[in-house]
């Protein structure tokens, strides 16, 4: 009896562990490191539900930043959206600009999808114009004159005359063209003044402004800026090659008429002829079209049939109509070039708004004789 009690005494404390067992030990006065007594156990119990509750408390809080470390992760995701579709934009409105000022000036760039493109003038300005319309033109002109009975062929003289005619024809279509062009850009520009400043009265009014000739043209200085003057013109460039012409053509035809009849004393061109006028009819409307293209192009070519000092640069002496000394002695007549004058045109010199040469003219210097002999220009 005294063995079984002694061996109940002699475990009577907790020992946590070793598959859930307890062991109890009545006569140990302590806890070593790796016990836990029951009144720390039990306290421990106690404290558990305070210490989970600041558990709760520490997630709670830890979930609250994680959302907004969520939400802001979301914030800046929504202003990198934002900022990268306002560079998208930005992007866009320069790249229209930048569209709206090359087309406003082809200088240097050239819009491949135009109808008008400069190269295409260019192009049709050495090759069909010069060596296909106005050669024709030339004979026509050529057959309806005088020839000699002796050789049936023109004079040299005469033969000028009918080549300086179809370049005179040119030259008037320009000089028409190019006053069109300066009166529309006048009229747009002081026309765009009246609607700005009357802009009320015509929103306002039922009839009174209905039509464009009930319009008054500003008479004072316009503040229209260029770049307006260029955005419309880049439309009339566009639409040059379908405008109806009837009205340029009248007016080229009247010029014509009128200088033709009054220089053709002073000028070298054969007397005026109605009929002949009237045959050149379809070589004056191609004229006047392909001069209108010329001033429309966005900046306008230009051509020169007045400069009066010969320079290689910018002109060929026409070999067809040169004189005998000259041909024949071709070093001297080049050592004295910067200082021979132009008697006149047989066919003008095209430049851009820079004044690149495009195409050289064809000219006729002072030393022309009567008794030269013409083979081709």
């Amino acid at each position: 009896m005294a063995n079984f009690l002694g061996r109940v005494s002699s475990s009577n404390s907790i020992q946590p562990g070793r598959g859930g067992n307890v062991s109890f030990r009545g006569s140990s006065p302590y806890v070593n490191n790796n016990q836990w007594s029951t009144e720390n156990l039990i306290e421990a119990s106690r404290q558990l539900p305070a210490r989970l509750e600041k558990l709760e408390r520490e997630n709670k809080d830890l979930r609250k930043q994680l959302q907004r470390l969520h939400e802001g992760k979301e914030s800046h995701s929504n202003e990198r959206g934002q900022l990268l579709a306002e560079v998208q934009s930005l992007k866009q409105r320069h790249a229209a600009m930048a569209e709206r000022k090359v087309n406003m000036d082809q200088r240097r760039t050239e819009n491949t999808l135009s109808t008008n493109r400069q190269s295409d003038l260019e192009k049709e300005y050495k090759n069909d114009f010069r060596d296909g319309k106005r050669v024709d033109a030339t004979e026509a002109i050529e057959a309806k004159m005088k020839k000699t009975r002796r050789t049936g062929q023109l004079p040299p003289a005469d033969q000028l005359k009918a080549y300086r005619l179809s370049c005179y024809i040119f030259e008037i279509s320009y000089e028409c063209a190019l006053k069109a062009r300066g009166t529309f850009i006048t009229f747009y520009s002081s026309l765009l003044e009246t609607l700005v400043a009357d802009a009320p009265t015509i929103g306002s009014s039922d009839n009174k402004y209905k039509k464009l000739c009930d319009f008054k043209p500003s008479k004072t200085s316009t503040a229209v800026t260029q770049d307006s003057s260029n955005e419309v013109m880049v439309l009339v460039k566009e639409a040059a090659g379908k405008h109806n012409l009837e009205k340029l053509v009248m007016m080229v035809k009247k010029e014509l008429k009128e200088k033709w009849r009054e220089n053709d004393k002073r000028e070298i061109l054969p007397s005026y002829d109605k009929s002949l006028k009237k045959e050149l009819k379809s070589y004056i409307e191609y004229c006047t079209q392909f001069a209108w293209r010329m001033v429309t192009q966005l900046p306008p070519l230009k051509v020169d049939y007045n400069s009066s000092t010969y320079n290689p640069d910018y002109h060929n002496e026409s070999q067809a109509f040169a004189s005998s000394a000259r041909r024949e002695t071709p070093v001297r007549w080049a050592n004295a070039q910067d200082r021979t004058l132009v008697k006149c045109y047989v066919w003008p010199t095209l430049y851009d708004y820079d004044n690149r040469v495009i195409e050289k003219g064809d000219v006729i210097l002072t030393e022309y004789g009567p008794s030269s002999v013409v083979s081709s220009v």
